[in-house]
């Protein structure tokens, strides 16, 4: 039983997982998780560290912690969690920074974000969201006043901006671009669209090459064709497929929450008492299937959209110590993380 790159040539098995047979990619990256296995990093920034713990089961070596609309102490709680470092002899997929997704957002394309904790960007809210460390990524909608000096000050601090929750127009969301935003969050999701007189901040994330997008490939989120446009339009290389998992992931579906929204689930599909999708339940093994699946996409591609990429995004190197072994059906044989073998099935 042999291991094979994504290209079908044989590979030499990393120590520890002879008698795996499959296709050996790097690690599985997250760059959107609001939390899982019963944990929500909003309501409890702690929990960062064990649902790391439990992230290399699906394949994930690194993930981004992602909070969502509330009080900067929300936020800062969160980064100091981060900075303490994790428990004594912790293993697990390793936090790569904070994402802060709101409260900077539009009121119009809020989602399951809570309108009473949406703000307008504000110099106290980013300076005290930076007397932490700068979070890995904020996410912002460009057309808020105030947007434009909270872009340019969190990205000279060093956070990727991506644009999000957003009613742009396509000059408000170019405009943004040009202040430093670099990325787009679940890209054709909560955003104004691509209508062929009105076109908003989808079509400009689709169409400039300067930005990333995460796309949220669960099946639910966005229909087939439109995964495919996405695919066509930015190439894998643009591409950072996410799963904007909530507390649900892992766990029974029935009643949970985000943040402090409550929220019904069933299989993978999570919505609020309004009926909008509120996060995700699926693990991004279970996305990399459905893109696969959905566009035909090879696992050369795969490894760019669920590796490479979202290493770029944040402006880090690929390690190459992070692996994860796929079988024949796409689904998880093990995963290394800085070369610990901490999943592997059957074991």
């Amino acid at each position: 039983m042999t291991l094979h790159a994504p290209s079908g040539d044989e590979v030499t098995s990393p120590a520890g997982l002879e008698g795996v047979s499959g296709t050996l990619l790097p690690g599985l990256v997250d760059i959107q998780v609001n939390g899982g296995f019963g944990h929500d990093f909003t309501t409890d920034p702690s929990s960062i560290w064990e649902v790391g713990a439990l992230l290399p089961q699906f394949g994930v070596t690194a993930f981004l912690p992602t909070v969502i609309s509330g009080p900067v102490e929300v936020a800062t709680a969160a980064l100091e969690v981060l900075s303490a470092g994790p428990p004594a002899d912790w293993q697990g997929a390793r936090p790569l920074g904070l994402h802060v997704e709101g409260p900077m957002i539009s009121p119009a394309k809020r989602g399951t974000h809570p309108s009473k904790e949406l703000i307008a960007p504000s110099p106290e809210y980013f300076y005290a969201l930076l007397r932490s460390s700068p979070p890995a990524m904020v996410t912002i909608a460009p057309e808020l006043e105030g947007a434009e000096d909270a872009v340019k000050r969190l990205a000279a601090a060093g956070s990727t901006i991506a644009l999000g929750h957003s009613d742009a127009t396509v000059e408000q969301a170019g405009a943004a671009v040009g202040w430093g935003a670099t990325h787009v969050t679940h890209v054709l999701n909560a955003m104004s669209g691509l209508h062929h007189r009105t076109p908003g901040l989808a079509a400009i994330a689709l169409t400039d090459d300067e930005l990333t997008v995460g796309l949220i490939a669960d099946g639910i989120h966005i229909e087939p064709t439109m995964l495919r446009l996405v695919l066509r339009a930015k190439g894998p290389e643009r591409i950072a497929l996410v799963t904007d998992a909530m507390s649900a992931m892992g766990m029974p579906g029935g009643n949970h929450t985000i943040g402090s929204t409550s929220v019904l689930v069933e299989g993978i599909t999570v919505r609020n008492a309004e009926g909008n999708l509120a996060g995700s339940a699926a693990t991004l093994d279970a996305v990399l299937r459905t893109m696969v699946e959905t566009t035909g996409c090879s696992l050369s591609d795969v490894a760019v959209m669920t590796s490479t990429t979202p290493y770029h995004i944040l402006g880090m190197a690929l390690p190459p110590t992070d692996q994860v072994v796929l079988g024949k059906d796409l689904t998880v044989k093990a995963t290394v993380v800085d070369g610990e073998i901490l999943y592997r099935s059957g074991a």
